[in-house]
Order: C-alpha cells, then sequence, then structure tokens
C-alpha cells in the first residue's frame, strides 16, 4: 500500500509540535492542521502549561498571512494561520479563582462548574459572578482569565550552579589558567525602587547579569519580581525563570538562557 503523502500544513504541524515538544516537553499538545478553500491553518491546544504568548513566541513562525502593501489589509488565498487555544483543569481555575478573591477581597469565594464535554472549560456560574469587583467595570470571571493569561504553569525548571572560583571541568576551563571561575558578573545589580511589588521594565537596569560559563548561558537575578510586562519580553526573547538549588545565591530566583545570538543581543542591551 503506498504511503500517503503529508500536504504542505500538515508538514508544518508535524514540525511545530516537534518544536514545542523540544521546548516544553513536560507539556502535552495536540496539534492539529486543515486545510480549505483559499487557505489552511493550524490549531495548537494545551491545558494549563505555559501561557499563550510562550506558546506564540514559537506558533507564530509558522504563520503566513498575506498583505497588501499600501493598506495592510490581508489578501484572500495562501494564508495560514495559527491559533493557539489554551485551557484550564478545573483544579487550576479553582485556584486562580481563590487568588483574584483573596487579592480583590471578594467573599464569599463562588463554586467553580465545568461541563462534561472534553471541550468545556471551568468556569463561573453568571448567577455566581460578581460584578464590578473593586468598584470597577470587571466582573470576576474577566479578572480570573486576566490573571490566567499571564501566569505560566509550567513546571520550574531547576539550574545547578558551580560556585564561583571552583575548578572548572576541562572543557570549560578559560584559556587563562586552570581552576578560572565558571561564571563573571557582566554588570553589578544597582538600587531600585524597593517600595514596588515588582521590579519594572525601568528595572532592567538594576539586574544582575551573570554569564555561567559551566552551562554556556546568560543568568539575569532581579531585585525583585519583574512586572507582567517584562516577564513577557523575558520569555519572548528565549529566558526562562529558575531556582538556584546550590552555590553562594542558593535559593534565589533568576531568569536564564542558553547563550545565542539572540540572548546575547539581549544582554548586551541591558549591559551596554
Amino acid at each position: 500500500m503506498a504511503r500517503r503523502m503529508l500536504s504542505s500544513v500538515a508538514l508544518q504541524a508535524k514540525d511545530l509540535r516537534q518544536q514545542l515538544k523540544a521546548v516544553f516537553p513536560l507539556c502535552q499538545f495536540r496539534v492539529r492542521s486543515s486545510n480549505y478553500s483559499m487557505g489552511s491553518s493550524i490549531r495548537v491546544c494545551w491545558i494549563d502549561g505555559p501561557t499563550v504568548s510562550e506558546v506564540e513566541a514559537i506558533a507564530n513562525e509558522y504563520q503566513s498571512v498575506r498583505r497588501d502593501e499600501g493598506s495592510g489589509e490581508i489578501l484572500s488565498g495562501g494564508n495560514r494561520y495559527v491559533h493557539c487555544d489554551r485551557r484550564f483543569s478545573i483544579s487550576v481555575f479553582e485556584s486562580a479563582v481563590m487568588t483574584v478573591c483573596r487579592d480583590w477581597e471578594v467573599e464569599p469565594v463562588p463554586t467553580v462548574v465545568c461541563g462534561q464535554s472534553e471541550f468545556s472549560s471551568p468556569h463561573i456560574p453568571h448567577e455566581a459572578n460578581p460584578q464590578g469587583v473593586g468598584g470597577g467595570v470587571k466582573d470576576l470571571q474577566w479578572l480570573v482569565m486576566d490573571y490566567l493569561a499571564e501566569t505560566s504553569f509550567y513546571p520550574v525548571q531547576e539550574a545547578d550552579e558551580v560556585s564561583v572560583g571552583e575548578a572548572a571541568p576541562e572543557e570549560h576551563r578559560d584559556r587563562g589558567g586552570a581552576g578560572e571561575a565558571v561564571e563573571s558578573v557582566l554588570k553589578p545589580g544597582s538600587s531600585w525602587n524597593a517600595s514596588a511589588t515588582h521590579a519594572t521594565a525601568a528595572d532592567l537596569q538594576a539586574v544582575e547579569v551573570v554569564e555561567n560559563h559551566a552551562k554556556n548561558g546568560f543568568e539575569l537575578f532581579f531585585p525583585g519580581k519583574p512586572d507582567p510586562a517584562t516577564r513577557q519580553l523575558l520569555r519572548a526573547s528565549g529566558f526562562r525563570p529558575s531556582k538556584k538549588k546550590a552555590g553562594q545565591r542558593y535559593g534565589r530566583w533568576f531568569w536564564y538562557a542558553k547563550r545565542t545570538e539572540g540572548t546575547y543581543e539581549f544582554v548586551a542591551g541591558i549591559t551596554g
């Protein structure tokens, strides 16, 4: 029996699935492709895991949309769209509802329901959904979805650290001599607004930048938890959060990335 040849969009979907598996090996993605008159599409679905923006940073590379050079309007025919559909387990949704209710002082915490269909999503019943929370215009369901949209539930990966002054493995030693430090501080941290809840994009100037030679990567130590915009920028630039489990920075959270042309340029923009 002759093997069925995959269409162009099916091959793209297969490659995208492999890319996502390589970046997020602990998350299960369902990637489906479809052809239709004058175009095609790829749909990516997953539960909890990384944020939509994290997945789109990879998936959007597989999107191809033709636009009019003058007006910017989408031209018909030959377009390939990529749709990212993130859903939530009931346990994660219930936890988010509790968190938002605590932050906005909403009592009592409403019950979460979920339909029987695999396409059903957890939600707050309309009759139990508080309106105008905090004197604003958003209801509780809306605030919960805002919270979930920026929150990653992908397991944090820990990174080992070889302390400054320890001998590096032979293949990582600097040619200047044996026993060189396996990390170097490219930019020491500076003062910031300690009263702020989060570090902000402006506080990129306060971050401590460390080059980890043993891991062939960069580590960014912020004075506080970066704000959502900064976290999104870091993820889009290839950085991921982690926590030190050894060395002089034991217990500190940081953002790390392998050394690539892109991450090098990002770090160069911080260090000047």
